[in-house]
């Protein structure tokens, strides 16, 4: 196969003419200034060793801590937001600080026990690893009169009825609910 190639290129005189100007461009050169020196084959870039570079060199990934948030039981059926501080470690140009940061932690209405928040790299930060993953629990805390069981909201004591409710064709009562509500 290759002498079919040098057959076609020197069969044409065109290309035979400049491929003899390139040699004869070469003799000249090496008479008057000697042996050029071409330049060594470089290494060819290797995307294999390049990558395990980077993978190796690359941080690992981050931590979940997980942070529990008591709310009171008004907010976690009425829904809004919840402040939380909390002392987080991070670093600056000269060193590591710990710094206190307020995290804003918002409660859905209706909202179950253990409802889960996560918050992607607000944590601490480490020198091997990305900064933590914050995933803030939701828990509610302890009512005086009211106790929770799922989505319901249950009396701690249960309502004292007179004998005479029996007969009667309605019952009406007020309850001390939520937040000093009453229904």
């Amino acid at each position: 196969r290759d002498q079919e190639c040098v057959y076609l290129v020197l069969g044409d005189n065109p290309t035979r003419r400049q491929y003899d100007k390139a040699r004869d461009d070469q003799l000249v050169a090496a008479e008057l200034w000697g042996e050029v020196k071409r330049k060594k084959n470089e290494k060819q870039f290797d995307a294999f060793k390049a990558l395990e570079r980077m993978l190796a060199s690359k941080p690992k990934p981050s931590a979940t801590v997980t942070v529990y948030v008591s709310v009171k039981l008004e907010k976690m059926y009425y829904g809004g937001m919840k402040s939380l501080h909390r002392s987080r470690r991070r670093q600056t140009l000269d060193d590591w600080i710990e710094e206190t940061k307020c995290y804003k932690v918002l409660v859905p209405p209706l909202c179950a026990e253990q409802h889960a928040y996560l918050r992607r790299s607000v944590g601490d930060q480490h020198e091997d690893r990305r900064p933590d993953h914050l995933n803030f629990r939701i828990i509610s805390k302890e009512h005086p009169r009211l106790v929770r069981e799922g989505i319901d909201l249950v009396l701690r004591r249960p309502l004292q009825l007179e004998e005479r409710a029996a007969y009667d064709p309605f019952l009406s009562c007020e309850v001390h609910g939520l937040d000093g509500k009453v229904v």
